[in-house]
């Protein structure tokens, strides 16, 4: 949802989820964990990673920022697009 605000072209013909309480939930730990081993990322990036660890997603991106997520998640699948 937040990425599709941020750039709404993204969301044409893409079905949009919404983050539950169960994804801030997460969030919240990820960015505890991250913030434990002196890493950090943007709060929108913790969400959307929790929103596919939640929904066993995998997550297709170029943003490198996702990256310190698999830090403290090795389980959270990430693909990198050059």
């Amino acid at each position: 949802m937040f990425s599709a605000i941020e750039y709404p072209t993204a969301a044409g013909n893409c079905e949009i989820l919404y983050p539950d309480v169960k994804d801030y939930e997460l969030a919240l730990h990820l960015a505890t964990k991250l913030r434990a081993i002196g890493r950090s990322t943007e709060a929108i990036d913790i969400l959307n990673a929790a929103m596919c660890l939640n929904r066993d997603f995998e997550l297709v991106t170029k943003d490198k920022d996702y990256e310190q997520i698999s830090k403290v998640r090795p389980d959270f699948k990430l693909k990198l697009l050059h």
